[in-house]
């Protein structure tokens, strides 16, 4: 995710909000999984979300809100330990 330019310039739809929503959907399944999948997703999604561009678009907030509403539900599920 350390492109130098914005995301839309090679997404070939043209559209940055399908790649970006594309990686944050693969980085977010991986962070139920434990051990080195989890860090590098997270990184991953880490470098993603702060881009200027991610930021700009409000991709930031949407994915603060998804992972508040998780990590609420997640709290009381003992087989979530992973999830937060």
């Amino acid at each position: 995710m350390l492109v130098p330019f914005d995301l839309t310039t090679i997404d070939s739809q043209k559209s940055q909000e399908i790649l970006v929503k594309r990686i944050i959907n693969i980085g977010r399944s991986h962070c139920t999984d434990a051990g080195k999948i989890r860090d590098g997703a997270a990184v991953l999604l880490s470098k993603l979300i702060t881009r200027p561009d991610v930021v700009k678009s409000g991709e930031l907030d949407t994915f603060l809100e998804q992972v508040t509403e998780q990590f609420v539900e997640a709290q009381n599920n003992a087989r979530a330990v992973y999830i937060a």
